[in-house]
C-alpha cells in the first residue's frame, strides 16, 4: 500500500527533528567540518524533498508560506546534481526553510482529516 498523506507528513516532521537534534548547537563551521554530518543531513533532506513533494496540491495550496517549488528543485539537485551543492546552501535550509516547513507538517497533521 502506497503511504498515505498523514505518512508523508510524519517523514517531513521526523526527519526535520532528526537534522534539528543533529544540527543543535553547531555552527555552520562545524557543519563544514564534518563529513557524516553534511552527509547525513542531505539523506535527510533527501527523504523530506521526496515527501514534500508527493503531498497533494490541495494540502500545498495552504502552505503559501512554503516554496513548494524551490523543495522539489533542491530535492533534483540532490538526487541529480550533488556536486554543485554547497554546504552554505545545506546551512541555509536548515536554519531559514525547514521550521517553516515543519510547523506547516505539523499544522497539517493536527487538523487530520488526510487519508
Amino acid at each position: 500500500m502506497p503511504p498515505k498523506t498523514d505518512d508523508r507528513l510524519r517523514d517531513i516532521i521526523e526527519g526535520i527533528g532528526h537534522v534539528e537534534v543533529r544540527t543543535a548547537g553547531k555552527s555552520l563551521t562545524d557543519f563544514k567540518a564534518s563529513f557524516d554530518l553534511q552527509l547525513m543531513v542531505e539523506r535527510l533532506l533527501l527523504i523530506v524533498c521526496e515527501a514534500s513533494h508527493r503531498l497533494p496540491e490541495e494540502l500545498k495550496s495552504l502552505g503559501t508560506e512554503i516554496d513548494w517549488r524551490g523543495i522539489n528543485n533542491f530535492g533534483n539537485r540532490l538526487r541529480h546534481a550533488y556536486h554543485t551543492i554547497e554546504s552554505e546552501t545545506v546551512w541555509n535550509i536548515v536554519i531559514a526553510d525547514l521550521p517553516r516547513l515543519k510547523a506547516f507538517a505539523e499544522a497539517q497533521r493536527r487538523a487530520g482529516s488526510h487519508n
